[in-house]
């Protein structure tokens, strides 16, 4: 006799609700709603009357926040905030989740077209990647996509500055740059092509000194490729 099936016993119903949980979180943060929650809790009514914004789909997200623990109850009709949504008050974590939710969850959702298009391979070029190919500009690269959709450049080096409070040193050992440099005076030893404010290469400086900070560079890709020398901080 065949087994039964039995999806609760299967990752689906933890993998819907991860989706749904990141959409409404997006939301969330997109209008404020986080933000709009004092620390001693408020009704959903007053919510939503504060936000001017529809009632019932308010307490539909909330009741689906309230559920995953997300946000608390103290009373019957009531939110408030649990440690998680907390976090989502500080513009940074919030400018940082939607970064990551619009430019690579996004694009996640388009992969199987992308594959179906190009097969199931590593981008062969910078300019034929699965973000470019959601975004409508599949002849593009991550910079000239950011050139072409405004705010996004901005957006994305926000991101990039909030994350520095991410570890880049401790991993992988920078002292034989050192070593190297004291073969060789002229190359550029390191080159950080990010959209950071130089947080990289300051930990980097700060843990191997040895390293000639006047031969590390950060450089910036937009219209006109500059770039500059980041000095010791």
């Amino acid at each position: 006799m065949a087994s039964e099936f039995s999806l609760a016993e299967t990752p689906i119903g933890r993998y819907f609700a991860s989706m749904a949980e990141m959409g409404v979180m997006r939301v969330f943060v997109e209008h404020g709603i986080f933000d709009a929650i004092p620390d001693e809790g408020i009704s959903l009514e007053d919510l939503a009357t504060k936000l001017k914004v529809d009632y019932k789909l308010i307490e539909r997200f909330a009741a689906f926040l309230l559920s995953i623990g997300v946000l608390t109850s103290p009373a019957p009709g009531h939110v408030a905030h649990s440690p998680s949504s907390k976090a989502f008050t500080d513009p940074r974590v919030a400018q940082f989740y939607s970064y990551l939710f619009d430019f690579f969850m996004g694009p996640t959702t388009r992969w199987t077209a992308y594959f179906a298009e190009n097969g199931l391979a590593e981008p062969p070029r910078s300019n034929r990647s699965p973000g470019g190919f959601a975004l409508g500009m599949p002849d593009k690269t991550a910079y000239e996509i950011m050139a072409a959709i405004p705010g996004l450049a901005t957006r994305m080096n926000g991101a990039m500055a909030i994350d520095g409070d991410i570890p880049v040193t401790g991993v992988y050992d920078f002292s034989w740059i050192a070593t190297y440099a004291a073969g060789d005076e002229k190359r550029v030893l390191i080159v950080d092509v990010a959209g950071g404010k130089g947080q990289a290469l300051k930990d980097i400086l700060e843990e191997t000194p040895a390293i000639p900070a006047a031969r590390c560079v950060q450089r910036y890709r937009n219209r006109d490729f500059s770039r500059y020398i980041i000095s010791r901080m």
